[in-house]
């Protein structure tokens, strides 16, 4: 599912897969949301959650991911920055780390 509407959009997405052999099924989901303060500049936050309930509580991986995006050059040159805060397990631990990219279109 995707809505957009004067700068700001939702995205989200339900995945899940089923094994003849086991009980329980592979389940997962993530919803995002973006909001452009200016034309050249893009708020991200983004909720995710993936269970592998059959193998084991042990592989849910769990995340939170805020960021910005800036567009320079008409949109061809794009830098991202991401900080995510991921917990795989259960409990498990919560880790953060600092993730950024630059996208080029020729």
């Amino acid at each position: 599912m995707s809505v957009e509407y004067l700068g700001a959009a939702l995205k989200s997405e339900y995945i899940g897969q089923h094994r003849d052999a086991g009980e329980l099924d592979d389940k997962g989901w993530y919803g995002q949301v973006t909001y452009r303060v200016l034309p050249w500049v893009q708020l991200v936050v983004k909720q995710e959650d993936f269970r592998r309930s059959e193998i084991s509580e042990a592989l849910r991986n769990q995340a939170t991911t805020g960021g910005v995006n800036v567009e320079f050059n008409q949109a061809k040159v794009r830098l991202l920055a991401n900080y995510v805060s991921r917990k795989i397990g259960t409990p498990g631990k919560r880790q953060g780390q600092l993730i950024t990219q630059a996208q080029v279109k020729f």
